[in-house]
């Protein structure tokens, strides 16, 4: 008698080749993916990659983040906690965004509320029509804060070229400005006592600007019709 003997095409490995191509189809599908969520809770948690093009979310939603998210776009309207990693290209808040641990972005436009106590690093323009608040460590480009909007700084903010105020600003007590080029103020701005503000080009204020703290700039102007009170240490 022949024995015949029995030939497995993947061998002994099959079932495992199987679920790694399975898990890479799902890994590529994931990033071409758009998720919109409509007003459900959604947990990314500890340990999970998730890579896509968009995400939207809205009415009455909470996405918190607890692993890391890549995409190109972050909508929001609803609500959205990042407790760990999150990378895009845009960020267009008109709800309520906390980031406690790392972002990072090339563009922010706020019309609602956003806090951060972590990390945010923006490598363009941050702008702020709504109530910010920086906590933590705040990198910007630029940053512009709208008319009627209101931006308070306990953390460190660093604008690498401009900060431009329309609004209500205040660098609160212990909390740290640094403008590498020029800081123009044509609404209310207040360096709070023990607060450090530095300039290293020009300040132009239109409106009305108060220094309780420390304030070094290479070059101050007051327009006319617009007020300064200078109470704590300035340089210019």
């Amino acid at each position: 008698m022949k024995n015949f003997k029995q030939h497995k095409i993947l061998g002994s490995n099959g079932p495992v080749i199987l679920l790694v191509l399975f898990f890479l189809i799902q890994i590529l599908e994931t990033q071409a993916q758009q998720i919109s969520n409509n007003g459900t809770y959604i947990s990314i948690t500890t340990g999970t990659f998730i890579g896509m093009d968009s995400i939207t979310n809205y009415n009455s939603a909470t996405l918190v983040n607890n692993g890391t998210l890549t995409i190109n776009k972050f909508n929001n309207s609803a609500a959205v906690e990042n407790n760990e990693t999150l990378a895009t290209t845009t960020i267009n808040n008109s709800g309520t965004f906390e980031n406690t641990k790392t972002i990072t972005a090339t563009d922010i436009e706020n019309t609602l509320n956003f806090d951060n106590t972590g990390t945010l690093t923006a490598s363009n323009t941050v702008t702020n029509s709504g109530t910010f608040t920086n906590d933590g460590s705040f990198t910007a480009v630029d940053l512009e804060n709208k008319e009627t909007s209101t931006f308070d700084n306990t953390g460190t903010l660093t604008a690498t070229n401009t900060v431009t105020n329309s609004g209500t600003f205040t660098n609160k007590t212990a909390g740290t400005l640094t403008a590498t080029n020029t800081v123009t103020n044509s609404g209310t701005f207040t360096n709070e006592t023990a607060g450090t503000l530095t300039a290293t080009n020009t300040v132009t204020n239109y409106e009305t600007f108060t220094n309780d703290g420390s304030f070094t700039a290479a070059d101050l102007e007051n327009k006319e019709t617009s007020t300064f009170d200078n109470t704590g240490t300035l340089t210019a």
